[in-house]
């Protein structure tokens, strides 16, 4: 009997180049998705909010927030160039923002004593307002623009905070660090005109 030779196996054309094009979609993939959202490229083509939006999603209620600035009025607190808006969060605080603006007229209340920092000040009348108590406000954040307009500082503290330093249950030196805030510490130093 004579052998008959077995069928010779084609060799699949591209294999190697079909399964390194794939390798290399899928190394790709894996580092283009983190770097896509470090880019916020979501949020830039608004198929998702922003962390801003989604945390303040509704627009502020100005009257309360004239309310609170009539107060302030009231009380002998500074009030021309700051404008005070009322925000609700997601997750049920009521932020009372105020945005001080040096540039279009604003500036501090000599205190009595001229012991008393002026934002610390500034702080305790916002959260201690008939307005800021009737419409339930959880937080308090003050931005301060300076004589060009532009941010150089911002604030925040805890109604509850702050009412226990204004009442002396708290020292100032205990309040400060339960204080968050931001400072745009170049513009303090370069340009000490700064308004602040």
């Amino acid at each position: 009997m004579e052998q008959v030779p077995p069928a010779a196996v084609p060799k699949k054309k591209g294999g190697c180049l079909r399964g390194c094009l794939i390798t290399i979609l899928v190394v790709l993939a894996v580092l283009a998705v983190p770097l896509v959202l470090i880019l916020r490229v979501p949020q830039a083509l608004g198929i998702w909010k922003s962390h801003p939006e989604a945390l303040l999603g509704q627009p502020p209620d100005p009257s309360i927030g004239r309310a609170i600035t009539a107060d302030l009025e009231a009380a002998g607190q500074p009030t021309t160039a700051m404008r005070v808006y009322l925000f609700s969060t997601a997750r049920g605080e009521r932020i009372a923002y105020a945005m001080a603006d040096t540039s279009s007229g604003f500036a501090f209340r000599a205190s009595a004593d001229g012991e008393r920092d002026p934002v610390l000040d500034l702080l305790v009348h916002l959260a201690t307002t008939n307005a800021s108590a009737e419409s339930g406000v959880t937080r308090v954040a003050i931005n301060f623009l300076d004589y060009k307009g532009d941010s150089v500082l911002i604030v925040t503290a805890s109604v509850e905070d702050i009412v226990a330093y204004s009442n002396g249950e708290t020292s100032e030196s205990t309040f400060l660090g339960q204080i968050d805030g931001w400072a745009d510490t170049p513009s303090f130093l370069v340009d000490p005109g700064s308004g602040l």
